[in-house]
């Protein structure tokens, strides 16, 4: 066998080796590309030009009508409409009697038995679902209607009161009483809308700063107005997420949690604008708003727990292609130079001759 024809076949070995070894580098490249493509389809969550404009759109009229003077009066109307029994509001909200107003039909009573101020009968006795007294509305009206009627009663009266200006106290204010110096039932979010009024009235001096009473209405109180004007921002999200054909939770999320924010801040400020420094506060766009921040939280923790899992497989199987490409070019050698490389071959070439001739000299 010829010197040349040792030195085609070293060098188509070594050609196939690095031909093998380029084939499993071409693998790895492609488990690298997936790797950046991964996140990118996972996490393209950003918001658009058009998604700002519209949570400022939809923020700000959502806002706008939490604080609607012209709301406020038409809802007021339907609750007086619902004092008559004629009337449709009246068929499905009709609560005139009812203890829960008047103990046994008489006059305003706090929950300790005394008078209470005019403005607060509603904080004092017999609307807090959460009272653990004998107020309780669902017992004040079980009591005077029997068990079944009696909880559906309590339930018409408290809607109904969302309807009006004085609107529906908080549920749990009841948690917040005290006892008077002379023995009656106060309560400490009545007592800080005074002050709240009064701090206001001293820092607008010779400007009108509305009651305490009116300002506990927007203060601590559930309202069907605050309600329909997060419905309609709500409403207004959804059909954005329609149109644009939006299914990205991260995304809807984010565009929602604006949204609340801005017609929550909306309504803050134009309160403040109305009532000489006494903000509204729309107590369902705020319970709402953080429940849409902890959904985000979690829809992000989520997403998070999925790249981590996706990732630890990309690294597994790109360890296993890293040993087959080590153990390719394992019999490969490293030179500084090509001549270097070429002197191996030959070097390699006369022993593997030499081997030739010594068995053909034997035969």
């Amino acid at each position: 066998m010829s010197n040349n024809s040792v030195l085609d076949i070293s060098l188509q070995k070594s050609l196939d080796d690095l031909n093998m070894l380029q084939g499993n580098l071409e693998q790895l490249q492609l488990q690298i590309e997936d790797i950046k493509k991964m996140p990118k389809k996972l996490l393209d969550t950003k918001l658009q030009i058009t998604d700002i404009l519209f949570v400022l759109m939809a923020g700000v009229t959502g806002g706008i009508f939490s604080s609607s003077d012209k709301l406020d009066k038409f809802l007021d109307k339907i609750h007086e409409s619902s004092s008559k029994k004629d009337s449709f509001a009246g068929k499905l909200f009709h609560h005139v009697g009812d203890y829960i107003d008047r103990p046994n039909g008489d006059k305003f009573l706090t929950r300790g038995g005394t008078n209470p101020e005019v403005p607060f009968h509603r904080v004092l006795f017999g609307h807090d679902v959460f009272s653990i007294r004998s107020d309780n509305p669902f017992l004040v009206t079980a009591d005077q209607y029997g068990l079944l009627k009696g909880v559906t009663q309590a339930v018409r009266h408290l809607i109904a009161d969302t309807f009006s200006k004085q609107g529906l106290p908080l549920p749990g204010h009841s948690f917040f009483d005290f006892t008077k110096d002379n023995g009656g039932t106060g309560n400490y979010l009545i007592e800080l809308t005074k002050k709240i009024t009064k701090d206001a009235k001293l820092a607008n001096p010779g400007g009108e700063v509305i009651k305490h009473g009116e300002a506990f209405n927007h203060l601590f109180t559930l309202r069907m107005q605050d309600l329909a004007s997060h419905g309609i921002t709500w409403g207004l999200c959804q059909s954005y997420f329609k149109a644009c054909n939006i299914k990205d939770k991260i995304r809807k999320s984010q565009i929602k949690i604006l949204a609340y924010f801005i017609s929550f801040v909306t309504n803050f400020f134009v309160g403040m604008k109305k009532t000489g420094g006494i903000p509204y506060i729309n107590w369902p766009t705020l319970v709402l708003l953080v429940k849409e921040i902890a959904s985000f939280y979690h829809l992000n923790w989520m997403e998070i727990r999925e790249l981590e899992q996706i990732t630890v497989k990309l690294v597994s199987e790109n360890k296993q292609i890293e040993a087959m490409v080590y153990e390719t070019g394992s019999s490969l050698v490293s030179y500084e130079s090509g001549i270097d490389y070429i002197l191996e071959i030959e070097k390699q070439a006369k022993i593997y001759a030499n081997l030739v001739d010594f068995f053909e000299e034997d035969l």
